[in-house]
C-alpha cells in the first residue's frame, strides 16, 4: 500500500503544479511582450527625434480625391495671399474703362497705352507680353515688394549738390536717362553722379482699398491683354 502511495505522489503532484507553471508561463510571456512594446516605442520616439517626420497631414487612401488635389498651395509668405482669384476671370472692356476713366484708379494721369495717356509714367503697350499676370497685380497690389520692368524709379544724388528723382527711362555706359515729375526727360552724366539709389515704386500704396475687387479682376485682365 505504502509503495503504491510513493508511486502515485509524484503523479498527483505533477498535475498540482503543472497548471500553476502554465500560469507562470503566461505571466512571464505577458511580462516580456510589454517590455519589449516598451523597448520598441522609446526607440521610434527617439528616431523621431533624430529624424523628424514631415508636418503635412496624412492622406487616408480612401479620402475622396478632390479637383484640387493636385494644385500648388502657395507659400506661407505669397505676396499675393488674398488676392489670387483676381488672377483671372476680369472683363477686357471694364478693365479699359477703369483704366482710362476711373478716378480712384487714375492709372492714365501717369501711364500711356496706345498713345494715349501721361508720360509721367512707364508706357504700358505690350505688358501683357513681358510681365506675368502675377507681376502685374503685385505691381498693383503690393508696388514696393518687387520694382518690375516698366515701374523702376531712381534717385540720383550728384557731386554739385542737388538731386534727381524719378522714373528710370534708358541708360548706357555714359549718361543715365530719368523722367522727373518737375522737368520731364532729364539726361545726367553718370560722372556727375555722386550716390544712386532705387527709388520706391511710382505706383501708389493701397490702391486694392481704392478698387472694388471686381476692379483689379478686370485691371488685370486689361493689361494682360495689351501683347506686344
Amino acid at each position: 500500500m505504502d509503495d503504491q502511495l510513493q508511486s502515485r505522489e509524484p503523479e498527483s503532484r505533477r498535475k498540482y503544479i503543472w497548471p500553476w507553471f502554465l500560469l507562470a508561463a503566461v505571466v512571464l510571456a505577458i511580462v516580456l511582450a510589454i517590455a519589449w512594446m516598451s523597448v520598441a516605442v522609446n526607440r521610434m520616439r527617439e528616431a523621431q527625434t533624430r529624424f523628424p517626420t514631415s508636418s503635412s497631414p496624412t492622406v487616408s487612401p480612401f479620402s475622396p480625391v478632390t479637383n484640387n488635389s493636385t494644385a500648388s498651395v502657395p507659400p506661407a509668405n505669397d505676396p499675393l495671399a488674398g488676392f489670387r482669384d483676381l488672377l483671372a476671370g476680369g472683363n477686357i472692356e471694364s478693365g479699359r474703362k477703369i483704366f482710362f476713366e476711373k478716378p480712384e484708379a487714375n492709372c492714365a494721369k501717369c501711364h500711356k497705352v496706345g498713345g494715349s495717356g501721361g508720360d509721367t509714367g512707364s508706357i504700358l503697350d505690350g505688358i501683357g507680353s513681358r510681365l506675368s499676370r502675377e507681376l502685374i497685380l503685385e505691381s498693383m497690389v503690393r508696388p514696393n515688394l518687387k520694382i518690375s520692368e516698366g515701374f523702376d524709379s531712381v534717385i540720383l544724388l550728384l557731386k554739385n549738390g542737388t538731386g534727381c528723382s524719378g522714373f528710370l527711362k534708358g541708360e548706357n555706359e555714359s549718361e543715365i536717362h530719368v523722367l522727373t515729375p518737375e522737368d520731364g526727360l532729364v539726361t545726367i552724366k553718370k560722372s556727375d553722379v555722386e550716390v544712386r539709389q532705387i527709388g520706391l515704386s511710382p505706383m501708389p500704396e493701397g490702391l486694392d482699398q481704392l478698387l472694388s475687387r471686381t476692379d483689379l479682376r478686370d485691371l488685370v485682365e486689361f493689361l494682360s491683354s495689351l501683347k506686344e
